[in-house]
């Protein structure tokens, strides 16, 4: 079985900066580096590295930035057979500023992924579960072919699960047809307060339902899972925080494999919290996703052997 991802493929400018000038200022950065990025690539290398069996739509330029966008798709092997290429538009790029905290704030320019096509038929052949990044839901033809993508999938019986993003909540308020469509919704505190003012625990609460599973992405603190019945805390994985770009994504990469690979949600959270752990004590984003074999030696070294044990006996 595949898993389908739809999201974004960006040339990531990585800048590390000790404060942001003000306007008119002049300020020096610390390193700068080009790498492959874009939710969609994020989330795709990142589960392709734990479950080897995922596809990726999205869309590129004719342009040097392609290749560099595409780096670390090509990389881990992934099945680039919907992945499209504008004639015209620009590839998509993203200036990611980090602090030294390991905030990142970031400047995007979405070029070529906001063109979305509808793919080939055979997008959803063999497929299992369908992960919509919230970008892709933005707007123009993207958000088109992305919702159709969507329903398609329910219809087929596929399972399915957005990574909601601040844009996609603020351009479309009344967004619950998509919301009650997905299985599982990722989203962190500032998306949650975006739905459901109120605190996360609250959002959790009135979000989730028997139907659809809401994770609350807590960064430092870790996790919530609420299933509509109850609301779990999942802590989070220790780490000193270096760069927090794809964290995220990572994060929802690991928590659908290890769903798709007939762990609780409990189970889920805590490689996902493993895995977000990982990339956020390292410069990059989809360079920086870890293997199978590095997640379970993280794991192994706090002690989480039940997560470890039950990650090596994945198939291969």
């Amino acid at each position: 079985m595949v898993m389908v991802i739809v999201g974004d493929a960006n040339a990531d400018l990585l800048v590390m900066a000790d404060h942001y000038p003000l306007p008119g200022d002049d300020a020096l950065v610390r390193a700068l580096d080009w790498s492959s990025g874009g939710a969609g690539v994020n989330t795709a290398v990142a589960a392709q590295r734990l479950t080897g069996d995922v596809r990726l739509v999205t869309r590129v330029g004719n342009d040097a930035a392609a290749g560099l966008a595409l780096a670390a798709v090509r990389a881990v092997a992934l099945d680039e057979r919907f992945i499209q290429h504008d004639p015209i538009l620009a590839t998509g790029s993203c200036v990611v500023i980090v602090s030294p905290d390991g905030e990142r704030t970031l400047y995007s320019f979405r070029g070529a992924s906001a063109a979305l096509q509808p793919p080939d038929a055979a997008w959803s052949s063999g497929a299992d579960w369908v992960h919509l990044c919230g970008h892709a839901l933005i707007e123009g033809q993207q958000c088109a072919t992305a919702t159709a993508m969507l329903f398609a999938a329910r219809q087929r019986g596929l399972r399915c699960s957005l990574d909601v993003c601040l844009p996609f909540i603020r351009l479309h308020p009344q967004c619950s047809t998509i919301l009650d469509a997905v299985d599982v919704l990722f989203a962190n505190e500032a998306e949650l307060q975006a739905l459901v003012p109120g605190s996360a625990d609250e959002a959790v609460r009135r979000l989730a339902t028997p139907q659809r599973l809401v994770v609350a992405k807590l960064g430092a603190r870790g996790c919530l899972v609420g299933d509509g019945h109850t609301i779990q805390a999942v802590p989070a994985h220790p780490a000193t925080a270096v760069d927090a770009t794809g964290c995220g994504d990572a994060f929802a990469a690991a928590f659908i494999s290890g769903l798709r690979q007939g762990g609780t949600p409990a189970h889920a959270a805590r490689l996902a919290n493993a895995v977000g752990a990982w990339v956020v004590a390292r410069h990059g984003a989809a360079a920086a996703m870890p293997t199978r074999a590095e997640v379970g030696a993280l794991l192994a070294s706090a002690g989480d052997h039940d997560v470890a044990t039950w990650l090596a006996g994945w198939p291969a």
